[in-house]
């Protein structure tokens, strides 16, 4: 997961890393994602983009933990059981309907409680359809 900061907004996506089932050169292709996917360059990519790259022990970096937003995602990541963004049919929908409570949270139009419950709802009836 990578968040990046604007001055009143942060946006979430995923790493984007992948390999595909047809790749000639499937052994080049995994060392390349455990390279990238590694502690070090997770830390690396923290201090150098300011981002937290898709890797639970960037949740220790000192950077995300001093971000009031970054600090309370990475908690959320390293929450057992946590999938964020799960890959359906209605994937765009769910994401969207997090983001938008996610922002309501924010920008103080919604309580983070009120957040997540609508959040919740909005997935069980996407993920039902």
């Amino acid at each position: 997961m990578s968040m990046t900061t604007t001055a009143d907004s942060y946006l979430v996506g995923g790493s984007g890393l992948s390999m595909s089932a047809m790749s000639t050169h499937k052994k080049e292709a995994w060392e390349f994602i455990k390279y990238m996917m590694s502690p070090a360059v997770a830390d690396t990519m923290v201090k150098v983009t300011g981002l937290p790259w898709g890797l639970k022990s960037v949740a220790n970096n000192p950077y995300v933990m001093k971000d009031p937003v970054l600090k309370q995602t990475a908690a959320m990541i390293n929450a057992k059981g946590t999938i964020l963004f799960p890959v359906l049919a209605n994937a765009d929908k769910v994401q969207a309907a997090f983001a938008a409570n996610l922002q309501a949270a924010i920008q103080g139009q919604k309580t983070v409680q009120a957040a997540l419950a609508d959040s919740a709802s909005s997935w069980d009836s996407l993920i039902k359809q």
